[in-house]
């Protein structure tokens, strides 16, 4: 986003070295629906978001994302209840 400053925060995004980076091509659509995508479009860059469909596929796994696992338990430990959600996903 224009106007922050990176000497505070930058996001990097790994990628594999051997995938190769491709854009789709543009395909035929109706006039309405191309005017709905542009307008989307324009408002997806308004604020600042993008679409990273297949990233997953191009960025390295990482079996050990959770590295502040220490205070979610602490946090969680805090409280009396935990809801359905949590012992479903097994964050328990």
């Amino acid at each position: 986003m224009s106007g922050l400053n990176t000497t505070i925060v930058e996001h990097r995004l790994p990628v594999l070295p051997d995938v190769i980076l491709i854009r789709q091509q543009l395909r035929r659509m109706k006039s309405e629906v191309t005017l709905k995508i542009k307008e989307e479009s324009r408002s997806l860059r308004r604020t600042g978001r993008s679409d990273y469909k297949d990233f997953n596929r191009a960025s390295p796994k990482d079996n050990f994302s959770l590295s502040h696992i220490d205070i979610l338990v602490d946090n969680t430990a805090q409280h009396a209840f935990y809801s359905f959600m949590d012992g479903f996903s097994r964050y328990n």
